[in-house]
């Protein structure tokens, strides 16, 4: 197959993305097999060729970019079936309660001849769990009778303070008419004030639920930082800000606490990421860039970590 050359430009946009990659930022008891399913039932997709850590390239730097599986920069089956045979299954138990808040969700999945049109929404740690196929390798054979299709609106190092903005939402996400709007990433900048303006943008123009997911990947640093944390490290307030923990920190200002109260505020979805990524991490055996590409993103492995994360938050248990 002859393949593409790219134009001058599309290079040097490519250049600088990469140059600019360290600022990118971007239950009911479930099965630990579910997240383990598409290994013993993989849809018949057609492999392509591609290469496995390239980051998306896109025209417009100052433009958010829609992702679909299709893409030529998206991993293949292939590589993805090699990844995850290495590693441990990713296992994860969801709260009992998280159908409560997704009640679309769970119709569509669990109903019959039904469709689930979800977008997600945010940076390039947003697009690593999107590329990942959490969704047509895990959650698609979970629900045979639901057509479930997914297209991610990322922008490197961008949040809902972007995409709150003028009429962002009307032109990037209400046209894929979403029944699940999900928004994480690293690059919120705490600012729970925009996420609660997009989450709100939303549903005054679509009858849609909503997810918020907390960090995970990132910049680990030596320095004292409340944006990323390093799964090796433990929290402790006022000392090690950057260290992972397993719960939510009760401090009213932390950001994961911040998100889950805007979640149930907004009567929105909510998966502290967070808590199941580092405890997988931790569990390893491996160092952190084991999982990564490079100082901030995760590589072909550590999509698959995220994205059977979330495909087991949305596993098939009723209530």
């Amino acid at each position: 197959m002859e393949k593409k050359i790219e134009t001058l430009q599309l290079l040097q946009n490519r250049r600088n993305f990469l140059k600019n990659a360290g600022a990118i930022g971007l239950g009911l008891l479930a099965s630990p097999l579910l997240t383990d399913l598409f290994a013993q039932n993989t849809p018949n997709i057609p492999k392509k060729e591609g290469k496995s850590d390239k980051l998306i390239p896109f025209e417009d730097p100052n433009a958010p970019w829609t992702m679909t599986h299709s893409g030529q920069d998206q991993h293949t089956i292939a590589e993805i079936e090699s990844a995850y045979k290495e590693m441990n299954p990713v296992q994860y138990y969801p709260a009992s309660d998280r159908w409560l808040n997704l009640p679309i969700v769970y119709k569509a999945l669990t109903g019959s001849n039904t469709k689930l049109s979800i977008v997600m929404l945010g940076d390039s740690i947003v697009n690593d769990t999107y590329r990942s196929q959490w969704d047509n390798l895990v959650l698609q054979p979970a629900y045979p009778n639901c057509k479930i299709s997914c297209v991610a609106i990322v922008r490197g190092s961008t949040g809902c303070w972007y995409y709150k903005e003028g009429n962002n939402i009307e032109k990037y996400v209400l046209p894929h008419n979403p029944d699940l709007l999900i928004i994480g990433g690293i690059s919120q900048k705490d600012d729970i004030d925009s996420i609660r303006e997009v989450i709100k943008k939303v549903h005054s123009a679509r009858k849609c639920d909503v997810l918020l997911m907390t960090k995970s990947y990132g910049e680990v640093s030596g320095k004292v930082t409340k944006r990323y944390a390093d799964p090796y490290l433990d929290y402790i307030p006022g000392k090690v800000e950057n260290g992972w923990s397993y719960d939510i920190p009760t401090d009213p200002k932390d950001y994961r606490r911040q998100l889950l109260e805007l979640a149930q505020e907004t009567k929105s979805g909510f998966l502290d990421m967070t808590a199941p990524w580092g405890t997988y991490i931790r569990q390893s055996g491996k160092p952190l860039d084991y999982f990564k590409r490079d100082i901030i993103h995760a590589n072909v492995k550590g999509e698959q970590i995220i994205g059977r994360i979330l495909a087991a938050h949305l596993s098939p248990v009723k209530f």
